[in-house]
C-alpha cells in the first residue's frame, strides 16, 4: 500500500506487486475522530510500527494534539490524545505551525515527538521532544527541550539509543542523541551543507554513534551521505545534479545507492551509485518534494509534487500519475 495526508485527510493506494502503476483507486481512510475535529486540525507525519500498523500525528493551535494509529488488516482506528503541561500552542506573531511536528518509532514501538509550541512559563517559543507509547491511556514524558531551529527526527532502528535530529538554521546540519534522546550535540563532521531538511536511515547496525548507520541526508545545499563504518559525511551533489533545497530523499531497500529526492522548483531525481555516466537522473518534473520507494523489493520510486503523485516504473524515465480521482 501506499500512503499519503492531505491537510487533514489520509489515504492509501493498493499497489500492483509487479509494477506499482495500475490503475487502482485511492481509497479516503480519515477517521471520523479525525473530521470532527476543529477543521484547522492537520496530519503532519506518519510512520509505521514494528507490526505494520500506521502512527500519523497531528498539529493545530489547540494545545490538545493526538495520535491516530490504523490498523492495516482491520482498517480500525485507535486515538490519543497528547497534552503537555504549559506548553501550549498559542498564535506566535501570526503563524500556527505548532503541534506534534514530527514522530519517530525505534524498535519497541515508543514515539518521539518534537512538539514546537509555546511555553507558558515565559511565553517563549520552544521545540521539546516527547516520548510516550501506543496505549492510548498511556503516559506522555517530557524527554527534552532541543535546538529553536530543530526539525526531523529519526531513531536508528538497531540502536533506540541513538536519535539523530537535523537543524534548519545551522551550518552544522545534524544533532544526534546517544542518550535515548536526554541530549542533543551537533555532529562535527556535518559540514557538507547547510541546513538540513530531511534524512533516510537505509542500512543500521547496533555500534554506538550511529557508527554502522548509513544515512542519506536532503540540505540546502543538495544531498549528502555518512556510509557505514564511517564517521564523515560527504557530498553526493554533481555527476548530474547541481540542485539545491533538497526537501525529500529516500532510497531503495533492496539495491544499494538509489535514492530519489525532491527539489524546489526542479522536479524529482534519481541516484544510481554505481551507474558509469552521470550518478543522476531526472525522473520527473514539477515542483518536487517527497519521494519514496516501494517496500516489497519493487524498484519502483514515487514522486510528490504540486499537481499529485506519480510512481516511476523500474527506476526508468516512464512515469505514470497516480493522484486519480478528487484527491
Amino acid at each position: 500500500r501506499l500512503y499519503t495526508i492531505y491537510r487533514n485527510r489520509a489515504f492509501y493506494r493498493a499497489s500492483d506487486t509487479s509494477t506499482a502503476l495500475l490503475p487502482n483507486p485511492w481509497v479516503d481512510i480519515t477517521p471520523s475522530a479525525m473530521t470532527s475535529l476543529d477543521p484547522n486540525y492537520m496530519f503532519t507525519d506518519f510512520e509505521f510500527t514494528s507490526a505494520g500498523n500506521v502512527v500519523f500525528s497531528t498539529n493545530n493551535i489547540n494545545g490538545v494534539q493526538y495520535l491516530f494509529i490504523f490498523n492495516q488488516w482491520t482498517s480500525t482506528w485507535v486515538q490519543k490524545t497528547i497534552t503537555t503541561t504549559n506548553f501550549t500552542h498559542v498564535p506566535n506573531n501570526g503563524h500556527y505551525e505548532f503541534g506534534i511536528m514530527d514522530i519517530a518509532l525505534n524498535s519497541s514501538d515508543s514515539v518521539y515527538m518534537r512538539i514546537f509550541a509555546r511555553d507558558m512559563t515565559d511565553t517563549t517559543m520552544k521545540n521539546r521532544i516527547y516520548r510516550t507509547d501506543l496505549n492510548p491511556s498511556g503516559s506522555v514524558d517530557f524527554v527534552s527541550q532541543v535546538e529553536y531551529h530543530a526539525g526531523v527526527i529519526q531513531i536508528s532502528p538497531s540502536n533506540p539509543a541513538t536519535i539523530y535530529l537535523l537543524n534548519t538554521q545551522h551550518n552544522t546540519f545534524l544533532m544526534r542523541s546517544d542518550n535515548y534522546g536526554a541530549s542533543f550535540p551537533f555532529v562535527s563532521g556535518a559540514l557538507t551543507h547547510a541546513d538540513g531538511r530531511c534524512m533516510v536511515i537505509r542500512q543500521h547496525g547496533a555500534a554506538a554513534e550511529g557508527l554502522n548507520d548509513e544515512l542519506y541526508f536532503g540540505t540546502d545545499g543538495g544531498v549528502s551521505k555518512k556510509s557505514v563504518g564511517g564517521t564523515t559525511y560527504r557530498s553526493l551533489t554533481g555527476a548530474g545534479f547541481d540542485m539545491s533545497q533538497t526537501y525529500g530523499v529516500h532510497s531503495s531497500p533492496t539495491y544499494e545507492g538509489l535514492i530519489v529526492t525532491g527539489t524546489t522548483d526542479n522536479g524529482t531525481h534519481g541516484y544510481i551509485k554505481h551507474s558509469t555516466g552521470n550518478k543522476w537522473t531526472k525522473v520527473s518534473w514539477n515542483d518536487g518534494t517527497y519521494g519514496g520507494f516501494a517496500k516489497n523489493g519493487v524498484l519502483t520510486a514515487y514522486s510528490q509534487h504540486q499537481t499529485g503523485l506519480s510512481a516511476v516504473a523500474n527506476f526508468s524515465l516512464t512515469t505514470s500519475n497516480i493522484t486519480g480521482g478528487s484527491h
